[in-house]
C-alpha cells in the first residue's frame, strides 16, 4: 500500500454531491473517513483536480461559486488531506468569490501572481483590468512593432 494517494476529481463529486446509486459516494466518503481516522495513507489533492472539480461543480451540477469555494475549502480542510499549494487555493477561492468575471484559472493565476510576486501574460481584458499583479498584455507590445504602410 503506498503512503500517499493522489485524489481524482471523481472522487471528490462524488464526496461533495452524493450519487445515484449511492454506492459511489458511500466509497468516497469511507475513504476520507479511513485516512481521517487511520492517519495514513493521506490523501493528496493537486490543484489541477480541484480546478476540474470547481469547473464540473459550477457547469455540470450548476452550483455557485459560494458554494464551490465553501465546499471544496472543507475537503482541503478533512483530516489526513495534503494540498500542495493550500495558501494558493485558499487566496484563490477567495478572489472566486470576489471576482464574479474571472475564471477559477484567472483567479489562481493572480493569487499565484501575489504569493510569488509575478506578474500575468495574457491577452484576456477581464485579467487584465484585475490591478492586483502586474500584467503583460503581449498583443499590445506586437502591435508597437507592426510597422505601418
Amino acid at each position: 500500500m503506498a503512503d500517499h494517494y493522489l485524489v481524482d476529481t471523481n472522487l471528490i463529486l462524488r464526496l461533495v454531491v452524493g450519487s445515484d446509486p449511492p454506492e459511489p459516494a458511500e466509497a468516497a466518503r469511507a475513504f476520507f473517513e479511513d485516512i481521517a481516522t487511520s492517519g495514513a495513507p493521506s490523501a493528496v489533492l493537486t490543484s489541477l483536480v480541484v480546478g476540474e472539480c470547481v469547473y464540473v461543480l459550477t457547469s455540470h451540477y450548476g452550483l455557485r461559486r459560494g458554494d464551490v469555494s465553501e465546499a471544496m475549502r472543507k475537503v482541503m480542510d478533512l483530516p489526513g488531506v495534503r494540498v500542495p499549494h493550500r495558501r494558493t487555493l485558499e487566496r484563490t477561492f477567495e478572489l472566486f468569490r470576489q471576482r464574479p468575471k474571472l475564471h477559477f484559472v484567472d483567479c489562481f493565476l493572480l493569487a499565484e501572481a501575489e504569493q510569488n510576486d509575478q506578474g500575468v501574460a495574457t491577452l484576456d481584458a477581464g485579467l487584465a483590468k484585475a490591478g492586483l499583479v502586474p500584467v503583460l498584455n503581449p498583443l499590445r507590445k506586437c502591435a508597437r512593432r507592426t510597422p505601418k504602410p
